[in-house]
């Protein structure tokens, strides 16, 4: 039987970090209709949906899109650029390792910066770089 959004999600959702994150509005997010807690729902959502269309693994799918950009914390003291340049992709790969996510899903999250990071190497990753910048695509029109 195939597993729900929520059923996938709830056990991050509760995480302390996560709660915070949907509370946290960093600079960098005013160009953005919403916060990065909002963005990385929209994002598993979006990759959740992507992955039962292309037959993909809906598990890491799911879960790499929701922690894909949790890193913001971290990196309060660098410029905004630095932060997504250099380091975004690599520490929500740390935050993923602390929440105990497997090493798919932490290679999805690698790779979801691509061409700044890795390729993806697998559906579940491709899944996941898509619906980020369909996601972020519609924040920057107002396309709900």
């Amino acid at each position: 039987m195939e597993l729900s959004f929520e059923q996938l999600t709830e056990d991050l959702l509760r995480r302390e970090y996560l709660i915070w994150m949907k509370n946290y509005s960093p600079s960098m997010t005013k160009t953005r209709l919403r916060n990065t807690y909002d963005h990385n729902l929209s994002v598993a959502k979006k990759a959740y949906r992507l992955a039962r269309i292309f037959r993909a693994n809906i598990v890491i799918s799911t879960r790499a899109g929701l922690l894909h950009d949790c890193w913001l914390e971290k990196f309060r003291e660098y410029s905004w650029l630095d932060r997504l340049i250099h380091n975004h992709y690599q520490d929500s790969v740390l935050i993923a390792q602390e929440f105990g996510e497997n090493k798919e899903v932490l290679k999805v999250i690698r790779s979801h910066m691509f061409p700044i990071g890795p390729i993806p190497i697998n559906k579940e990753s491709w899944i996941v770089w898509l619906a980020d910048k369909i996601v972020a695509t519609e924040e920057i029109f107002n396309i709900s």
